[in-house]
């Protein structure tokens, strides 16, 4: 990436993020210890990586089962946004997508906790900061 007079060789990764609404509330998971300090034991809206050659909508259905044995197939989808954001250590562009799903059922498998929350709790959590951009946009959906 070229930023004034530049180059950024940071690593950059693609992931797919999934906005979980079901009975009015919202769906945040909560990271255990990450590889880096300002990413431990926040909250994040679940998803992960773009592999090469998948669609960001696959990702979502993909990681949604792989990280909560979640299937999303049934569930009306939209996309929310497309965000840029530089951490430290890397920079991310994460596609978000809402997903309304009535009785949403799911078991953990990476995270270490979850909280059902109410629209005007979000603010509330202790977010990764990407994914706070995301809820800037969420805002004026839902």
């Amino acid at each position: 990436m070229y930023i004034d007079g530049y180059i950024d060789h940071r690593l950059m990764v693609e992931v797919s993020a999934g906005i979980i609404l079901s009975e009015g509330k919202i769906l945040a998971m909560k990271k255990g210890v990450a590889k880096y300090d300002y990413l431990s034991n926040k909250y994040e809206f679940p998803g992960g990586k773009v592999e090469p050659g998948e669609e960001p909508i696959e990702t979502l259905k993909r990681e949604l089962f792989e990280e909560l044995k979640a299937d999303i197939s049934k569930s009306t989808i939209t996309h929310v946004a497309d965000i840029f954001h530089e951490y430290p250590d890397f920079s991310v562009v994460i596609h978000s997508y809402l997903v309304r799903a009535d009785n949403f059922d799911f078991s953990m498998t990476e995270h270490v906790g979850y909280k059902w929350i109410s629209p005007e709790e979000i603010n509330g959590l202790d977010w990764v900061e990407a994914d706070r951009k995301i809820i800037r946009k969420l805002m004026g959906i839902i």
